[in-house]
């Protein structure tokens, strides 16, 4: 590690300038880009079961939590009766080494994209500067991609030792890099790629089981909180540790630590980068989706209430405040009728007894079309009721496709052009515009859960419930 203490004097950044003030000035120079999903891209894919965490974990030793010590890369502290305390609070958890697949970040291919088009210096840096180090990093980078898409005959354990072996070289590099452009103005946008590099090879290094890169990652990103607490060096360490705990909290059991430490990273950004509304808000909606996805409410309703109370003007206001009702009616008695096609009212008091499957569907949805013999086979042999929310506009859509499929249960359509497709009333009042999603509601009326996947609906042949955690 290097010692480097910061001086710099970086400004905080906002959404629409952070991607323009991390690029380099020099045209042969690795680029730096943070991609950021605006909300209307940030459901989870229409395929639930690509969701699913994995089963099979390996076993790891815990994580320590480690004192700070004065060859940090970013520094020693300030007053150093400070170095007995914690700066990080890692969760204890078992890391199962990623596969060749999970390692090809999105932030990653897109720098790479960007370095691509950039027109190239006929002088070569120099051996020993950042610009070196970058231009190494980059090509590293840019063989870590290569071996990640290689369908060759080359093993996959020979693949991920060489992606590993690239993120440690980049370690170094990254590191010298920040050695030599911490304490200079004029490479601001150097020092913020070659943090941007650390991270990510961290990042890596962490998903692959390397626990002292994932200690090290979070080290780093507290010091630089601490030290630069509204720097785009810090805006992008605190990012990495919002999609690390995400990635690791996908991959675990529903249990992990990891989901909580998801809920708790996307709520710290969102407190300590309030310029950055639109990334924060896409990641505290992803942790909530996650929450709701595992039935565990109270987080889910903590992420939406934070977004309403740190971004009030957002212009997802309302969206967010539909999610949070979504949410809120767990456990709740619930009131639902309306029209079929044919004009028949439809209300959930009509099934009182039995326990109903809520499925808002579009004709358009390959998932829902597939999925359907679970739900007949819930319907017809497990005894459940299902009530349609169809979500298409045309009414011809839907009849032809309830004359070539066998659906189950009633459906409501209104016969109104403006109360159909994203304007159909309950599923606008109750923020669900993906197709399918399911609820399931108990012979009483109580919700029980409001975003049942695959996994969890084939289950239900054999429980006539799910758990809800609350």
């Amino acid at each position: 590690m290097v010692l480097a203490k910061l001086n710099l004097a970086i400004q905080p950044t906002d959404p629409s300038s952070f991607v323009q003030r991390t690029l380099f000035g020099n045209t042969n120079s690795f680029c730096l880009i943070c991609l950021i999903m605006f909300v209307s891209g940030c459901s989870r894919s229409e395929s639930i079961s690509d969701q699913e965490p994995e089963k099979t974990l390996k076993s790891s030793p815990k994580i320590v939590q480690q004192d700070p010590e004065d060859t940090q890369i970013f520094g020693h502290l300030e007053n150093s009766s400070e170095k007995s305390q914690k700066l990080a609070n890692v969760p204890a958890l078992t890391i199962r080494p990623a596969t060749q697949t999970e390692l090809g970040p999105e932030i990653q291919t897109a720098s790479l994209e960007m370095t691509r088009r950039m027109p190239v210096e006929e002088v070569p840096a120099t051996s020993g500067t950042a610009k070196w180090d970058l231009e190494q990093i980059s090509a590293l980078m840019t063989e870590s991609e290569e071996l990640v898409s290689d369908d060759s005959e080359v093993s996959e354990s020979t693949r991920l030792a060489r992606i590993r072996e690239n993120n440690q070289r980049i370690v170094s590099l990254a590191s010298h890099a920040i050695s030599i452009t911490h304490d200079q103005p004029d490479q601001v946008p150097q020092f913020n790629a070659a943090v941007h590099s650390l991270m990510e090879a961290r990042f890596q290094l962490a998903l692959q089981g390397d626990e002292a890169a994932l200690q090290e990652l979070y080290n780093d990103a507290a010091l630089l909180a601490k030290q630069q607490p509204n720097s785009v060096a810090a805006v992008i360490a605190s990012g990495t540790i919002v999609r690390l705990a995400e990635k690791l909290a996908l991959r675990d059991e529903v249990d992990s630590p990891w989901l909580s430490e998801h809920v708790r990273q996307a709520k710290l950004f969102a407190t300590n980068f309030r310029k950055e509304e639109a990334r924060a808000i896409v990641q505290l909606i992803s942790a909530a989706e996650l929450c709701e996805e595992r039935n565990i409410i109270l987080p889910a309703i903590e992420c939406y209430t934070v977004i309403l109370q740190t971004f009030p003007e957002s212009p997802f206001k309302e969206r967010i405040e539909a999610s949070l009702r979504r949410v809120s009616l767990i456990d709740r008695k619930l009131t639902l009728e309306g029209p079929t096609f044919e004009g028949q009212p439809i209300a959930l008091k009509d099934f009182a007894g039995q326990n109903v499957i809520i499925a808002f569907w579009s004709s358009k949805s390959h998932e829902f079309a597939n999925q359907l013999e679970e739900l007949n086979q819930l319907s017809k042999s497990e005894g459940y009721a299902v009530i349609g929310i169809n979500l298409d506009s045309e009414p011809q859509d839907y009849q032809e496709f309830m004359l070539s499929h066998d659906v189950p249960g009633k459906h409501i359509f209104y016969p109104v052009a403006d109360l159909r497709g994203a304007n159909q009333p309950f599923a606008k009042q109750y923020g669900v515009s993906k197709a399918p999603s399911y609820w399931l509601i108990d012979g009483e009326g109580f919700v029980q859960a409001t975003a049942l996947s695959l996994k969890q609906l084939s289950k239900l042949t054999t429980e006539k419930s799910i758990t809800v955690e609350n």
